[in-house]
């Protein structure tokens, strides 16, 4: 749900993107592409939990990690952003 919710934002703000067909994909999720060519990857976390966030870092450092809102606070750090979409949304989504 986080990826395509993260996807429709992207796609909403003019930047085209493509989410992995397969559930599980390592170490990425979504792709950003522009002008046909994929230009960076990224992981989406949709978490409460900073420890799990700073594992991941620590397994995938230079990978940028987009997260869920709850956890923007906790991790200060220029490979983790914020989505600017929260649990909250998504479990109403959901629902």
């Amino acid at each position: 749900m986080f990826e395509q919710e993260f996807q429709d934002k992207l796609t909403e703000n003019g930047i085209n993107s493509k989410i992995f067909e397969e559930t599980i994909h390592p170490d990425t999720d979504l792709q950003i592409i522009e002008d046909g060519s994929v230009i960076d990857e990224v992981q989406l976390k949709a978490t409460e939990s900073s420890s799990y966030i700073n594992e991941t870092l620590n397994d995938n450092p230079d990978i940028l990690i987009i997260r869920t809102s709850e956890v923007a606070n906790d991790i200060q750090k220029g490979e983790v952003i914020n989505s600017g979409i929260s649990d909250t949304l998504l479990e109403e989504v959901v629902c």
